[in-house]
């Protein structure tokens, strides 16, 4: 029976752009897993340490970036990965940066680039990337009830 685990976390980067927002496209690096293709930022829990922390661990690590404003997603990314038969549960977040933010990669990347939601959606690799970039577009940019019910405190 596959095992159900929840230490990855998902950190969807969005800046304002002049007319929209843009979100933050990542090329995985040669040499790593899934070498070429287009992500978010993402990484693992550390022992003891709280997905909002991870999340801003992971943004600073892969992109030198300070988030401005922190959101939590409403839904959670699951994926089954076979070959370790695991379920992957994935808290995902929102991260508002700088209008000028410009990224400095890890190792883990080579490329990056800004693009509007759409486009972003349809550059990540996975299909539950896209939805996430859709969810932050219906329930956070706008702002309201939702944003605010979703925003995470600083202190976390």
């Amino acid at each position: 029976m596959p095992a159900l685990v929840s230490q990855i976390v998902e950190v969807y980067v969005y800046r304002p752009g002049a007319v929209v927002a843009e979100f933050l496209v990542l090329r995985r690096a040669p040499g790593r897993r899934l070498s070429g293709t287009w992500h978010t930022v993402y990484g693992h829990i550390r022992p003891g340490e709280i997905a909002c922390a991870a999340a801003r661990r992971e943004l600073a690590e892969e992109t030198a970036l300070a988030a401005l404003e922190l959101h939590q997603l409403e839904s959670v990314h699951t994926f089954f990965d076979a070959g370790a038969d695991v379920i992957h549960s994935c808290a995902g977040f929102a991260v508002r940066v700088a209008a000028s933010a410009e990224p400095t990669l890890n190792d883990e990347h080579d490329a990056w680039t800004w693009l509007p939601a759409e486009e972003a959606a349809a550059r990540y690799h996975w299909p539950g990337q896209g939805q996430a970039v859709r969810e932050i577009c219906a329930l956070i940019l706008p702002g309201g009830a939702v944003a605010d019910a979703l925003r995470i405190d600083p202190i976390y």
